[in-house]
């Protein structure tokens, strides 16, 4: 086989590109410096509310027209001053809201390119290890190709590092996104979980990633027998999809693009677009909210869904998501034939089939127990 023989052009050295990338670059600080500014007013309008509180304690038994105008004055004046000041904060928020936005995005982008390598390095690696079995291999063909393939494995490593440092990134551009109060209430629902039920796993409020959705959870997504259910009003809300809610079937219908997925409380069948579809899991009701299976939803809506057991998130990203590729990528996999990569590429072995098992359920965020009316409105 002629293939087999030809001898690659070059040795590969690991390409200084692979190297891990500090995603918080100058935008970064800035954004932490206008956080700071942020903060800096909330704590002036709390403390010009404390002020006021203090002083209407101390009006609170006026029984003058002195006193009582005294006290109006002061309203008044709160008010002026509260109203400049919730201004100024409306104002910072836009400017965070848009910083983190782009942050985001950029943070994204740079994920999905060190994706695109890794699957590059990925087919590369293979294809060598392919030809290193070959026993008719000479000397130095073999051990041009166990160079290649050992620096194509530490540029994988490289790029293995810069993923998880990307996701850490968009995990915390996810959380900036829930006030203070938010993820008391999170916590605090955690633990009743916990209280409640000894079969399940508590997953982040950030450990659900995705280019094409941005979830927002008031109650958090779980693990259950080995399969992620999510709270239905998120899923539905994050991938601007439609919901209804049958009160007498517990059924949850979710429409989005021309598919129509049914769940059924406590089945393991599904009906999408008037099919009946076999599942491995079921939509189920947690803590009076309904919980769906994330993987099939997602997978329905062509999306793929793949588990990071390092670090326990989940990534759901578009079935042909190659639009981010470099130029340069098409053709280092005309080289990687040959064995040769000068792309980064990053290490898959985070792609677990238990990954696959813990994300395959969806949740929904409905409680089976209310009235039409009221399950239509949580969901």
């Amino acid at each position: 086989d002629d293939r087999d023989k030809r001898k690659p052009k070059d040795k590969i050295e690991p390409s200084d590109e692979s190297e891990p990338q500090d995603a918080e670059d100058s935008s970064s600080n800035e954004e932490n410096a206008t956080r700071s500014e942020l903060e800096q007013i909330r704590e002036k309008l709390e403390q010009a509310k404390k002020e006021f509180e203090e002083a209407r304690e101390a009006f609170k038994n006026a029984t003058t027209e002195e006193e009582r105008a005294a006290l109006e004055k002061l309203k008044d004046e709160f008010e002026m001053k509260k109203d400049a000041i919730e201004e100024e904060k409306d104002a910072l928020e836009a400017t965070l809201d848009d910083d983190e936005k782009q942050f985001e995005a950029r943070a994204k982008k740079d994920k999905r390119k060190a994706k695109n390598k890794l699957k590059e390095t990925e087919d590369a690696i293979e294809d060598l290890e392919e030809k290193l079995e070959d026993e008719n291999l000479d000397d130095e063909t073999k051990e041009e190709y166990e160079t290649n393939l050992e620096n194509l494995k530490k540029t994988g490593k490289n790029l293995n590092a810069e993923l998880a440092k990307l996701r850490n990134t968009i995990r915390k551009t996810i959380r900036d996104g829930y006030t203070e109060e938010e993820m008391e209430q999170i916590d605090a629902l955690k633990n009743e979980l916990l209280d409640k039920y000894d079969d399940i796993q508590i997953l982040d409020i950030d450990s659900i990633l995705s280019d094409s959705a941005k979830f927002k959870f008031d109650t958090p997504p779980v693990i259950k027998e080995g399969r992620t259910l999510i709270p239905v009003r998120a899923i539905t809300e994050g991938f601007g999809a439609e919901l209804d809610w049958n009160s007498e079937t517990k059924t949850v219908t979710i429409v989005k693009e021309g598919q129509t997925i049914e769940l059924t409380l406590g089945s393991k069948t599904a009906v999408v677009n008037g099919e009946t579809i076999e599942l491995d899991t079921q939509a189920d009701l947690i803590n009076n909210r309904t919980f769906v299976p994330l993987r099939f939803i997602a997978e329905t809506f062509g999306l793929n869904v793949d588990w990071n057991a390092e670090d326990e998130t989940i990534e759901i990203d578009d079935e042909d998501d190659e639009s981010d590729q470099d130029d340069e990528s098409s053709e280092t996999s005309d080289e990687s034939s040959n064995g040769e990569s000068t792309e980064d590429s990053s290490d898959t072995s985070s792609e677990t089939e238990d990954g696959s098992d813990s994300s395959d359920s969806d949740s929904s965020d409905e409680s089976g127990t209310e009235s039409d009316e009221n399950a239509e409105t949580t969901n």
